[in-house]
C-alpha cells in the first residue's frame, strides 16, 4: 500500500469515528473516489467499519461504567450525557430498532450506544444489533457511492478536484455549524414557568449526585 493510500485511510478512520451517523460523509467521499485513486473498496469498508465499531463499543462501556460512577466533567462526556437524554425515552420503547437503525438519525445516532450502556442493555444484544446496523449502514452507502464513482469522476474532470473538495468541506462545515447552533438553543431553553427544563435538571443531578448514593 502506498503512503498516499495509507494517509487517506487514516484520515477516513479518524473522521468516521466522530462522523458516522446519518450520511457517513468521509466514508462516502472515499468510496466515490476509490476508482480514481485505485483504492480497494473492501479496505475502505473495513476501515470505516473498524472506526464505527471502536466508537460504539467504547461509548457503550463508558455508559455502563457511569451507571455506578460519577460522570467525569470532560466535555465529550457531557455531550454524550445530553445526547443520551434525548434518545433514552425512544430506546425504552423501541430499543432494538434504535440499536440497529438509530445510526440513520443525524447526530442522535452517535448517542445511542452510550444510552444503551447507561440503560443496562446486555452486551450480547448490543453487539448483535450494532454489528447488523453498522454493516447494513456502511454497505448501503458504500455500494451506492462506489457505483456512482464513474459519473462523479466525469464531473471532477470538468470542475476540478480541488474545487470539489472545497465545496464538500464547506457544506460539511455549514451542516455541523447549524447542528451545533440548534443544540445550543435547545440547551438554553427553559420551561414556561421559568424552571430549568427536564433535561437540564437531569444533567445537574448527574453532575452533583453524591457517589455514595449511586
Amino acid at each position: 500500500m502506498s503512503s498516499s493510500h495509507l494517509l487517506i485511510l487514516l484520515a477516513l478512520f479518524a473522521v468516521t469515528i466522530g462522523d458516522h451517523s446519518a450520511v457517513p460523509n468521509a466514508y462516502v467521499i472515499t468510496m466515490v473516489l476509490a476508482k480514481g485513486k485505485q483504492l480497494d473498496p473492501y479496505t475502505i469498508f473495513a476501515t470505516g467499519y473498524g472506526a464505527v465499531a471502536i466508537y460504539e463499543n467504547s461509548v457503550y462501556w463508558l455508559g455502563r461504567w457511569m451507571r455506578t460512577h460519577r460522570a467525569p466533567r470532560w466535555r465529550v462526556v457531557r455531550a454524550l450525557v445530553r445526547g443520551a437524554e434525548a434518545v433514552s425515552g425512544a430506546m425504552a420503547r423501541h430499543g432494538i430498532l434504535w440499536l440497529i437503525f438509530g445510526r440513520l438519525v443525524a447526530f442522535l445516532g452517535l448517542y445511542v450506544p452510550f444510552a444503551a450502556g447507561q440503560m443496562g442493555r446486555g452486551y450480547p444484544t448490543f453487539l448483535a444489533c450494532t454489528t447488523v446496523g453498522t454493516f447494513a449502514h456502511l454497505a448501503g452507502f458504500g455500494i451506492a457511492a462506489y457505483m456512482l464513482g464513474d459519473l462523479i469522476h466525469a464531473h471532477i474532470a470538468r470542475v476540478g478536484f480541488g474545487w470539489l473538495v472545497a465545496g464538500i468541506v464547506a457544506l460539511f462545515a455549514l451542516g455541523q455549524g447549524l447542528g451545533r447552533h440548534r443544540r445550543a438553543r435547545g440547551r438554553r431553553r427553559v420551561a414556561p414557568d421559568g424552571r430549568l427544563s427536564v433535561g437540564q435538571e437531569l444533567r445537574d443531578a448527574v453532575e452533583n449526585e453524591d457517589p455514595q448514593h449511586r
